[in-house]
């Protein structure tokens, strides 16, 4: 099922005179849940009670704008959820999934180019961005995985994808990881883009945290999510404060947007919402952060044979590269193939898209359409 409401067009004349469409539709059951608690002790401009979705889709709209190419957006019904989506391109299926606090518009600089290949399907993960916020509340981290499991394949159901290349990032990736164990007759290829939750807790982790670390994880504890305190200065200290502590992602979009301040105004709407049911549910399912509860390093090994991983790492990512080359011994190299996407860090899909969409073409593309293998594969 595929619910659209209160649709707008949105058009844009490109250099070339070609007309595209942009359509975003926002539903009541997501209106219902948006709009951030103000501070009644604070200023007005610490106060987070302003229409926070219609910002969020104003911006993802300019950002999403920049494509270049046309595309459909709706909100998937995905059993409760409403889950927010972008489809594009012609040719086999590919779904991806972005990482923890990110959103569709994370993969601005991919979206062309894997759509002239195949019909992409993007979303916000739920309780995520755009999508539905539904509370939940479980400490058990199977219960967490499973928030995120049962919607992503009611989505999956609602779009008719019954096979499909799998692409996930970070966060994404693990999610990608469960769900292809799970839903193995479903996947063709599963690609895992800097991903998160692969290795195991080591025994001797907790002894051996450094004093630095162990007051981060108290702190962590206690706020449960690093948005909280984002949430509490509002929506005019918010995007202020991401810019500060992370500039880096704001350098990475401005030659794209053309506009200083908004990607780091579009992460901070993407996470000023409450419940934040999708940040809770990551943190139950993590151990002492840095870990998953459940590590995919020996859940992987269940994957049926006939399907295909690929692991593609930055070259300066801080994502643990070594558990993925045990990874790739462990599953054979007919069953994992490993990449390092250059001068890129976590962010690889941003940090150098022409090579991060070069390996996931070749990754993805079926054998009698094989793509040229990259060099660095």
């Amino acid at each position: 099922i595929i619910h659209m409401t209160e649709v707008t067009q949105y058009t844009e004349t490109t250099s070339t005179q070609t007309q595209l469409t942009y359509v975003e539709s926002t539903t009541q059951s997501q209106t219902q849940v948006v709009e951030s608690q103000g501070y009644w002790f604070l200023p007005s401009y610490f106060s987070n009670k302003f229409d926070i979705a219609a910002e969020l889709s104003s911006v993802e709209a300019t950002l999403l704008s920049k494509l270049g190419v046309p595309f459909k957006q709706q909100f998937v019904e995905a059993g409760p959820h409403q889950i927010n989506t972008i489809i594009l391109g012609q040719g086999p299926p590919l779904v991806l999934w972005h990482g923890f606090a990110a959103g569709i518009a994370f993969w601005q600089r991919n979206l062309k180019a894997l759509s002239e290949h195949h019909t992409v399907y993007a979303c916000d993960l739920p309780g995520f961005g755009r999508s539905s916020r539904l509370p939940f509340d479980s400490t058990d981290p199977e219960e967490n995985e499973n928030f995120f499991l049962d919607a992503l394949n009611d989505w999956c159901l609602s779009l008719n994808l019954t096979k499909f290349t799998l692409l996930g990032h970070s966060f994404g990736a693990y999610l990608a990881g469960c769900f292809a164990i799970r839903h193995s007759e479903r996947i063709s290829k599963l690609i895992l883009a800097d991903p998160w939750g692969i290795p195991e807790l080591p025994p001797d982790f907790v002894n051996n945290m450094s004093f630095r670390w162990s007051v981060i994880f108290n702190i962590a504890k206690l706020i449960e999510s690093p948005f909280n305190p984002v949430r509490f200065v509002g929506h005019y200290y918010g995007p202020k404060l991401i810019a500060r502590f992370r500039p880096d992602l704001e350098q990475k979009w401005i030659s794209e947007t053309g506009q200083e301040g908004l990607i780091s105004r579009y992460i901070y709407l993407l996470n000023a919402m409450v419940p934040a049911s999708g940040e809770r549910a990551f943190f139950r399912i993590t151990s002492h952060l840095r870990y998953a509860a459940r590590p995919l390093y020996s859940r992987l090994a269940n994957l049926p044979a006939h399907i295909p991983i690929y692991q593609l790492y930055g070259e300066y990512s801080w994502m643990d590269r070594a558990c993925g080359k045990k990874l790739n011994t462990l599953l054979g190299p007919s069953r994992s193939q490993m990449c390092f996407i250059r001068e890129s860090g976590h962010h690889i899909y941003c940090d150098n898209p022409s090579e991060f969409n070069a390996a996931v073409l070749y990754a993805s593309v079926d054998d009698n359409q094989r793509m040229p293998k990259p060099f660095y594969f």
